[in-house]
């Protein structure tokens, strides 16, 4: 994917982040390349950063509310994979700097989390909903760590900072799996997790990554039907598929890091 980026800095605030370029450039692409959607081989995205002043006139013309915002994101009409211009993005320094000092994140790590939101509502993520604001969040966490950005939710993760500390047992919500278990390798502990080890592919990727990048040991609960019962379903709609039904050789957890597949055998 060919990717253009133009960066506008209309208030003067935004000189004191160093290498404001490198930072846009460095999200925006990573959002694009992790945003698990069908894009057009070359896209463009605009980003402005302004005061809170200028956003808050956009506010009130588009959403109609008059107050200041952190980010606002305009993605323009017409089909994904069709779109050369994805949209545009606009964040409001004073905002953004003063929700900064209130979560305790750094300004370059939270203008980072900024931008993979706008990026991810330029390409039709939203948070209108709640099982929307899941997947939208759960996605952004996952490339804010990709990027080195933290984590920039309020989950409490202290106790991986305890060097005694060897293994940890993830049995969270499902959405905190992936990123726990990241965040888990990151801090050199080896992982059990709960099923769902991941929503979707990617996330597995990065589990997968996490734990050969930091050499740790993840496992995931895997659940499987006793073979009695794999027998007996297979006698019932053997006859009626194509190709043969195939099952597991044997029950086992699924070991990321150093998978071996199964050998499947046919059910007669």
């Amino acid at each position: 994917m060919s990717l253009e980026i133009d960066i506008v800095v209309a208030a003067s605030e935004w000189d004191r982040i160093d290498d404001l370029e490198g930072l846009t450039n460095r999200c925006v692409t990573v959002s694009l390349e992790n945003c698990l959607l069908a894009l057009a081989p070359e896209c463009e995205i605009s980003v402005t950063y302004c005061d809170d002043d200028a956003i808050t006139q956009l506010n009130a013309q588009w959403r109609g509310k008059n107050a200041p915002t952190n980010v606002l994101s305009f993605p323009t009409p017409g089909l994904l994979e069709d779109k050369r211009l994805l949209g545009d993005i606009i964040i409001a320094y004073q905002t953004v700097t003063r929700e900064a000092k209130e979560f305790g994140r750094p300004l370059p790590c939270y203008i980072g989390h900024m931008l993979i939101h706008g990026v991810l509502h330029l390409v039709g993520y939203d948070h209108e909903t709640e099982a929307e604001a899941e997947i939208m969040e759960n996605l952004e966490r996952l490339i804010a760590l990709k990027m080195g950005l933290g984590d920039f939710t309020t989950h409490d993760v202290s106790m991986l900072e305890d060097r005694e500390l060897d293994a940890v047992s993830i049995a969270t919500p499902n959405f905190w799996h992936a990123p726990a278990t990241i965040l888990a390798c990151a801090a050199g502990k080896h992982v059990y997790v709960e099923k769902p080890g991941s929503h979707n592919a990617q996330e597995a990727a990065w589990m997968v990554e996490a734990a050969r990048t930091h050499r740790r040991r993840v496992v995931v609960l895997a659940t499987f039907i006793i073979k009695v019962r794999q027998r007996r379903v297979g006698r019932l709609i053997a006859p009626r598929v194509r190709p043969p039904v195939v099952a597991l050789a044997r029950p086992q957890p699924l070991r990321l890091g150093r998978q071996r597949a199964a050998r499947p055998r046919r059910i007669r």
